[in-house]
């Protein structure tokens, strides 16, 4: 099941760390032949693709393309930790599991899992740290559309 900010209501609540309740988005991901290397292993930089769309997804495209119109806000990975713990294959379904903790008004942490459907097996475990921008690449506080999606 895709999630996103425009069927939100399926999202399902979740503890995530320091007690605080969030929500936690599922994105799916079809592993084709492109994505793979000369192993046959997915190349380690498409994992970060596919976070970044599992984000998109979650956020919701919309709002990503209204709060750039409108307000002139985007955002920046700020830092990123990825632990690879198991290649996926051509033909492998993927789910990346996603959720967010605020860092500081401006910095939000995305953690995100990318696990093998068939298995349930853990392929990347990451965190995302994102930064908000206006337009003048100056750190602004993230708006309260996105807030208001992780809870």
């Amino acid at each position: 099941m895709r999630l996103n900010s425009d069927n939100h209501e399926k999202c399902f609540n979740m503890k995530v760390t320091g007690g605080v309740v969030g929500k936690k988005f599922s994105y799916g991901v079809n592993v084709y032949y492109e994505d793979t290397d000369f192993s046959g292993v997915v190349y380690h930089a498409n994992y970060l693709r596919f976070m970044e769309r599992a984000r998109e997804d979650a956020i919701g495209q919309k709002t990503l393309v209204d709060l750039y119109r409108d307000k002139k806000l985007g955002f920046a990975v700020y830092k990123i930790e990825i632990t690879y713990k198991e290649g996926a294959i051509f033909g492998d379904e993927l789910e990346v599991v996603t959720s967010a903790d605020r860092a500081s008004g401006f910095r939000w942490i995305f953690n995100q899992t990318i696990l093998r459907k068939s298995d349930n097996k853990i392929i990347t475990d990451s965190k995302v740290e994102l930064v908000c921008l206006h337009e003048n690449k100056k750190m602004v506080n993230f708006p309260d559309e996105i807030v208001s999606l992780f809870g």
